[in-house]
């Protein structure tokens, strides 16, 4: 179900991020089940980020990412040290030359 605010980029990476979550599952042989209740969430909520429903929460996708042990990384994507955007307009915005 797109959403009115859900752009073509979010649904895109709401559908990797869906892709990724499926293949981690697989990986560790458990049913979807098992990763919903790990998640403390419905199956159907499970269904619908692998899915990748834009509409469903960010705390629901936190919740999945917990199950699968990957809230070390998620917890640091947007961390200043890995902040590249940040980091070029700073440089950006150092001075061309110092002066006495």
């Amino acid at each position: 179900m797109q959403h009115r605010h859900t752009t073509g980029k979010t649904l895109t990476l709401c559908k990797k991020l869906g892709r990724d979550i499926e293949i981690a599952r697989l990986k560790r042989k458990w049913t979807r089940e098992q990763l919903a209740q790990r998640a403390m969430i419905s199956l159907n909520t499970l269904g619908k980020i692998i899915a990748g429903d834009g509409g469903v929460s960010f705390s629901r996708y936190l919740s999945v990412f917990i199950a699968l042990g990957a809230d070390g990384r998620i917890a640091d994507l947007i961390a200043s040290k890995n902040d590249e955007l940040a980091l070029q307009l700073e440089i950006d915005r150092l001075p061309k030359r110092i002066r006495k």
